[in-house]
């Protein structure tokens, strides 16, 4: 059986079903990079210095409205976090590269520079999410 990568939000079991369980997911795709945690968490703290708003849901959900785009940190594995997007427009993209550049200089060995952020970006139509039963 195929294997492929994938951000859990969350899991839960049905009622009423012997313990029939379910999680919610988005697809990763396996060419894209990882960022450390290291990257990722000064990405956020980049992001939320740069106008970029937690959402309730998580604390892992941004959003900038002005720019009406969304990302989601994916840190269900001990060593990494992938980046999920709904990046609309030219403004969207230049606003999340600029914030990977202003956190560069917090990183002692930084692996992508401000424009090969957005090749590491799993990107998405809108920020589709997917249940399935486990």
């Amino acid at each position: 059986s195929a294997v492929t990568l994938a951000a859990v939000a969350c899991t839960w079991e049905e009622p009423n079903t012997q313990g029939l369980h379910y999680a919610q997911y988005w697809p990763l795709d396996a060419k894209k990079a990882p960022l450390l945690h290291t990257e990722s968490c000064e990405l956020m703290k980049a992001m939320h210095r740069n106008g970029w708003v937690q959402q309730k849901d998580s604390r892992l959900h941004l959003r900038k409205a002005e720019v009406d785009a969304e990302i989601f940190f994916s840190s269900n594995w001990p060593d990494r976090a992938y980046l999920s997007a709904f990046l609309p427009s030219a403004e969207a993209e230049r606003s999340s590269a600029d914030c990977w550049t202003s956190a560069l200089p917090e990183l002692v060995q930084p692996r992508f520079n401000g424009e090969e952020i957005l090749e590491v970006i799993q990107r998405s139509g809108g920020l589709q999410q997917r249940s399935v039963a486990l």
